[in-house]
């Protein structure tokens, strides 16, 4: 799935910055186009070699215009294609040294003197267009067409040095103009360039920064589906089956009446919740919430594997044995005392609350079961009590340590209970 989102992702930035680069194109190729027009306008006459590298200059113009149309109205979510822009990167730099290579043949100048050459200078633009996409590949492959190219062509045209005064015309004020405004779009496809990763950046820290917050509110375990980009799933939710084990501390408002301080119930509280989320962990679990001296916690999320009964009993198992292990210690206000509820039965799991504060929960019969088995516990002063239908999923019976009780109805439910008591120590 994270690696679903992450090609969406990458295919939706190839096609924005494609259709960028496409807007580019189109500008490059009217503003050459106007360019290179001025300059000739400006000229008193043409030499026959300046009329014919005209003839090729326009027309050369005119099919890169044409690319920029086609590479705009094919980046679409509908028409895009991944092989795209390399045929369109192929396309850039063969203009480019179609253009060179007619210049050389044309004025008859060394091919040593490409560099003067107005339409030379398109390879640095052309090398540019690659920081706009996410390819290194694509930037490599300009790299190598545009020195490959050049290289073929420094080797393989006539290099006549008798054809040297051809290129004085390329020294003067309008070539040299063309020039001038390639620099000055070289220098704006970089800032362009540089804007776009900087709003990249933002847009990645500030969704990290959501995450975070929104982290703070959520289980680890949950927490894990935003940083595999699953927000979605999470707000929406999902049916599951799960194990349910509902957990108070007994006798709680009559120990913290007799704590001197405010600080002594916060500290008594972070060492509950310390063994809760110990057990919890050790047994696959989730603590969906803590609410005052109790908690949720849930086994089979965000994914059931078969034995969310037997980890919840483990869980249960684990936290009595952590208990009887700080009484030792003697906890301030005497032993401490716990009653479990367990049950299992699908729920709806999912996040609610807005972008500020999204909180997880789950919600059906099974939690509501296992509140009121938790609150069952209440009269024998502790303990655990499970559904039948949790304690046989997991594998045991009442054989093994479980005391049945009389079958009841709970309160709120029409239907009744076969309700298990666990008593081995």
């Amino acid at each position: 799935m994270r690696d679903d989102l992450r090609d969406r992702l990458f295919l939706a930035a190839e096609i924005e910055a494609e259709r960028f680069l496409a807007v580019i194109r189109l500008v490059v190729a009217v503003l050459l186009a106007s360019t290179l027009g001025a300059a000739l306008l400006a000229m008193d006459g043409l030499p026959v070699e300046a009329r014919r590298q005209v003839l090729v200059a326009f027309p050369v113009l005119a099919v890169y215009l044409a690319v920029g149309v086609l590479s705009y109205r094919l980046a679409t979510p509908a028409r895009f294609r991944g092989w795209m822009p390399w045929l369109f990167t192929a396309a850039d730099g063969g203009l480019v040294l179609f253009n060179v290579a007619t210049t050389v043949i044309n004025l008859g100048a060394p091919v040593s003197s490409l560099w003067v050459f107005p339409a030379t200078w398109l390879a640095p633009l052309v090398l540019a267009f690659g920081t706009l996409r996410y390819r290194p590949s694509l930037q490599a492959m300009s790299g190598v067409l545009l020195v490959g190219g050049f290289a073929v062509l420094l080797a393989g045209l006539p290099d006549d040095m008798a054809g040297l005064n051809a290129i004085v015309p390329l020294l003067e004020v309008p070539p040299t103009l063309v020039r001038l405004v390639m620099l000055a779009l070289l220098a704006a496809v970089l800032v362009l360039a540089a804007v776009r990763r900087k709003a990249l950046l933002q847009r990645a820290i500030d969704e990290a920064r959501q995450r975070a917050n929104l982290a703070r509110y959520l289980p680890p375990e949950i927490a894990d589906l935003l940083a595999r980009g699953d927000a979605s799933r999470l707000r929406q939710g999902w049916e599951v089956e799960v194990a349910v084990l509902m957990v108070d501390i007994r006798g709680f408002t009559s120990r913290v009446e007799g704590f001197a301080e405010p600080a002594e119930v916060s500290a008594f509280l972070g060492r509950f919740r310390a063994h809760v989320i110990g057990s919890a962990k050790a047994s696959g679990g989730v603590v969906d919430k803590f609410v005052g001296d109790s908690a949720i916690i849930v086994f089979g999320v965000p994914e059931a594997t078969g034995d969310e009964a037997a980890r919840a009993l483990a869980c249960a198992r684990s936290l009595q044995a952590r208990i009887a292990a700080w009484n030792k210690a003697a906890p301030p206000g005497g032993p401490v005392r716990i009653g479990m509820g367990a049950h299992v039965g699908p729920v709806y799991a999912g996040a609610v609350g807005d972008s500020s504060r999204l909180e997880f929960t789950v919600l059906g019969d099974a939690v509501n079961v296992a509140a009121r088995l938790e609150q069952s516990t209440r009269e024998s002063g502790g303990g655990l009590a499970a559904s039948r239908e949790l304690v046989e999923r997991a594998g045991e019976s009442a054989a093994e340590g479980w005391h049945p009780l009389p079958t009841t109805t709970l309160r709120g439910r029409t239907a009744p209970i076969e309700i298990l008591r666990w008593t081995a120590a």
